[in-house]
């Protein structure tokens, strides 16, 4: 299957990098982004029954621990790990200590490419990403991805976009409603998506 909301990136000036996207695609990554985001921030978590789009599932799926334990959640454990692997004492000490600065740090990274995607969400055809602004740019995109990933619960074995043709292939474009399969498809598109465009940003800055 070839997906046509591809956003392309080239070398800019002074190692920065341009990114061309239209506003659907620009759109797509920020929703992405902005939750991953809030969810790091623990602000604004809808209750379940409230959550209107698929990705919105994100932020209602997740509870957060308090800062000495590791969270029991897959994707704020993926985003948040342990230090400290055999020593739960010290690995709590630890979380303690950084997790708030860490929180922080993935939040601002994540801030960074909502602020360069602010004009492409409008209609413009490109952004310079500047190339002090480019290691939050892959910074925040990988944060993203490692949640979706957690979510998709992905393996090395998975061929996700083969996944995608399937469920394209046998879903009734006459039913209504959302089901986990369709949650399931538009996460992957979305972690596809962000893979390649993590992928095109660092070939355009090397």
């Amino acid at each position: 299957m070839q997906l046509s909301l591809r956003p392309l990136v080239r070398r800019g000036p002074e190692g920065g990098v341009v990114i061309r996207a239209d506003v659907v695609a620009a759109g797509t990554i920020a929703e992405a982004v902005e939750q991953t985001r809030d969810l790091l921030r623990q602000e604004g978590v809808p209750e379940p029954a409230a959550v209107a789009d698929p990705f919105d599932a994100i932020v209602a799926e997740l509870t957060a621990g308090d800062a000495a334990s590791a969270p029991q959640d897959p994707v704020l454990r993926r985003l948040l790990p342990d230090a400290v692997r055999d020593d739960a004492e010290a690995a709590a000490e630890f979380r303690t200590a950084t997790e708030p600065a860490l929180r922080r740090r993935k939040a601002e990274a994540m801030d960074v490419v909502l602020e360069d995607l602010a004009p492409l969400r409008t209609g413009a055809e490109s952004v310079l990403v500047r190339a002090e602004r480019v290691p939050a740019w892959l910074r925040g995109l990988n944060d993203v991805r490692l949640a979706l990933g957690a979510l998709l619960d992905i393996s090395s074995d998975d061929d996700l976009m083969a996944e995608v043709d399937e469920y394209l292939d046998s879903i009734d474009v006459t039913a209504a409603g959302e089901d986990a399969q369709t949650l399931r498809a538009y996460r992957i598109i979305i972690y596809d998506m962000l893979t390649e465009l993590q992928a095109r940003i660092v070939d355009a800055a090397a």
